[in-house]
């Protein structure tokens, strides 16, 4: 039997999923004896470190996917197919954004919709350009592509995980 490739697949299919927040506990459950005062100020405590968190890690999310984006732009903006040893036009651009644009969903732990919203156009147009070799081949595309990125590194930089990084 021929398994599609992993390719195929990226582009098949969208993962969805669904975050949960700290459970809370009541000042009366038996299994914990403290007053109401306590349980608040311990709620509240552990609230706020799970929200600078979330912030820290979405904002290191947010820096490793602008150096991913522009590094891409950037090779394929220099690549010259003419003379392709002299800006060379690695795999690693291309696999490394992809990879990143799969597992991203997981890594962001804060609701930034615009950041979000990004990330799906992103994810779209690294699906469309298929491989680092169908931009080597292809000029007008790889143009393109280099268009869409610079567009989502500059939307990335704006939104709410990454202000203050850039």
């Amino acid at each position: 039997m021929d398994y599609p490739s992993v390719d195929d697949l990226r582009a098949r299919y969208i993962f969805e999923y669904d975050k949960n927040d700290i459970n809370e506990f009541n000042s009366r459950d038996i299994r914990v004896h403290v007053d109401e005062e306590v349980r608040e100020n311990i709620v509240a405590t552990e609230l706020a470190k799970e929200r600078s968190i979330k912030r820290n890690a979405d904002s290191h999310t947010a820096k490793k996917l602008v150096v991913l984006v522009e590094n891409l732009a950037n090779r394929l903006d220099a690549f010259d197919p003419k003379n392709p040893s002299k800006n060379p036009l690695r795999n690693s651009s291309f696999d490394n954004l992809r990879d990143l644009l799969d597992v991203v969903d997981d890594y962001l732990l804060t609701d930034d919709d615009n950041l979000k919203k990004t990330i799906t156009t992103l994810r779209k147009d690294i699906v469309k350009a298929k491989s680092q070799g169908d931009l080597k081949k292809d000029g007008k595309t790889r143009k393109a592509t280099v268009k869409k990125l610079r567009k989502a590194e500059k939307e990335i930089k704006i939104s709410d995980t990454a202000k203050g990084l850039f």
